[in-house]
């Protein structure tokens, strides 16, 4: 399992990663669709059949409610908590007010001709560099030391996104406009992965409090305590099951919660780190392991089938569906974007700038993925075919991590160095459908 220090060192963005480019090339491990991985590691065997699951008694738990507390069933826990999952009223409050509402510093604004032109690797033309063309980035300060993490379109049609340093969960419109800023002001809890949930809620990730979040769109939140004793919970997804999952990467588990807070645990293979987690189209859930250096499935019953992935030391790390039915992935150490097929096969893309640590990875609405670069400071467009267009964020070193593609159609990204919320417009972009 990962040390705590560790995982306080990449929650404060200190990770060191000595990523290398492989030229360029596709880095294809076999004939037509990159060639058979190798055979799957099934881990049903240890289970029997079950995937793993850690089963208890599962007593209702008590949950105490506040003001503007979501009401609803406790939190029954399935897993191995021996009963009180300790739900419970998150108490949060919402942020001064930045006034009329817009963002506390203003929008800035760079066009990609202003930024640079931007870097092409074979790709479709990126358009007409200009005010709002193609690869133009817009940047939304937030005020203070934020370090926003993630980011999704919510129920609402709003974006919210997580506020690693400042422990809270911020609201914005598509036009930028800050609405609100929801902290927790009860410890220091951070916050971590989002999601939108099949409930009409927001569920986010207390990595430092162990808790899973439910958050109306109003701001009302309750907490559901994971019930492995200082966990590591870390990204959370809306699965086909009508459940969410998360990634719980202390323990190696991959656990489900009910949208009444009924939590289950699910192991994975030792020492594997699962990190991100996407609802995959086989109706299974999936997710990258880090130290496993695998991308694994599990069933709604849990049963879990892990995959090497063929690049040694990869690293892999975020994780989403592809336009065309297969499994993307960002391979952060690898410097490669991957590909694995619902059986298996992989393929595995180079990203053009050396040492980028590419991170948080989305399916576009052009039939295309896009893709942060944390070190590379860019924002990538790969096709399906592995081309790659390159384009600058106008704030140095600004660290970009989740992405996701707003109610707009536009891109929207998070930079954690620099506090802000960025956006790259795709009015005029060419080469859709890759």
């Amino acid at each position: 399992m990962r040390s705590r220090v560790a995982w306080l060192a990449l929650l404060g963005g200190s990770i060191i990663a000595a990523c290398s480019s492989s030229g360029g090339n596709q880095a294809d491990n076999g004939p037509g669709d990159g060639g058979d991985s190798g055979s799957a590691q099934d881990a049903t065997s240890s289970s029997g059949g079950d995937g793993a699951a850690l089963d208890g008694p599962g007593d209702d738990a008590a949950g105490h409610d506040a003001a503007g507390a979501v009401d609803g069933p406790a939190a029954e826990s399935g897993g191995s908590d021996g009963g009180d999952s300790g739900a419970r009223d998150s108490g949060l409050v919402e942020a001064a007010s930045p006034g009329d509402g817009a963002s506390s510093d203003g929008p800035t604004e760079a066009a990609s001709s202003d930024s640079g032109s931007p870097v092409d690797s074979g790709a479709a033309d990126g358009g007409d560099a200009g005010l709002l063309q193609c690869g133009s980035i817009l940047e939304f300060p937030l005020a203070g030391i934020k370090g926003p993490y993630a980011i999704v379109t919510g129920p609402d049609g709003n974006l919210w996104f997580t506020e690693a340093a400042g422990s809270a969960v911020g609201q914005m419109t598509a036009g930028g406009t800050l609405l609100h800023e929801f902290v927790d002001p009860s410890l220091n809890s951070g916050a971590l992965g989002i999601a939108k949930g099949p409930d009409g809620n927001l569920w986010y990730i207390e990595p430092l409090a162990y808790d899973i979040v439910r958050l109306t769109t109003a701001g009302a939140g309750k907490e559901f305590l994971d019930p492995t004793p200082a966990s590591t919970p870390e990204h959370i997804t809306a699965g086909p099951d009508g459940n969410l999952w998360y990634t719980e990467s202390h323990y190696d588990h991959v656990n489900r919660i009910t949208p009444a807070g009924v939590i289950t645990l699910f192991s994975v293979s030792q020492n594997s780190q699962p990190f991100g987690i996407t609802a995959g189209p086989d109706g299974n859930v999936w997710f990258a392991e880090i130290h496993g250096n695998q991308v694994g499935k599990i069933t709604p019953s849990g049963v879990v089938t892990e995959y090497p992935v063929p690049t040694t030391g990869a690293y892999p790390f975020y994780i989403t569906t592809g336009p065309d039915g297969a499994i993307w992935f960002s391979e952060y150490q690898g410097n490669q974007i991957g590909r694995v097929t619902l059986a298996g096969t992989f393929q595995e893309f180079s990203v053009p700038t050396a040492a980028s640590n590419p991170c948080g990875i989305t399916s576009g609405p052009d039939g295309n993925l896009w893709f942060t670069e944390t070190s590379g400071n860019n924002v990538a467009r790969m096709t399906t075919s592995g081309a790659v267009q390159e384009f600058p964020i106008p704030t140095p070193f600004s660290k970009p991590q989740g992405i996701t593609v707003g109610p707009d159609g536009n891109l929207w990204f998070v930079e954690q160095n620099t506090s802000k919320i960025g956006v790259l417009v795709r009015a005029g972009c060419s080469g859709d459908g890759g």
